[in-house]
């Protein structure tokens, strides 16, 4: 396992942590690993198409 310099913490309706936990559950994943990755790729998303986001986005 690799330890990570920076941690934060995040707030999200509890309909959304439900859902990911079943995603989870379903594929033996941990929470902290997936939410590593959709940062990732909405990251990379965003360094790609930088023209694409809006303010609204983020709301």
């Amino acid at each position: 396992m690799t330890k990570h310099p920076y941690q934060t913490c995040l707030r999200m309706p509890l309909t959304l942590k439900e859902d990911m936990t079943t995603i989870c559950d379903r594929y033996q994943i941990n929470e902290s690993d997936l939410m590593r990755r959709a940062i990732v790729e909405f990251v990379e998303s965003i360094q790609q198409n930088p023209n694409k986001t809006s303010r609204h986005m983020f709301i």
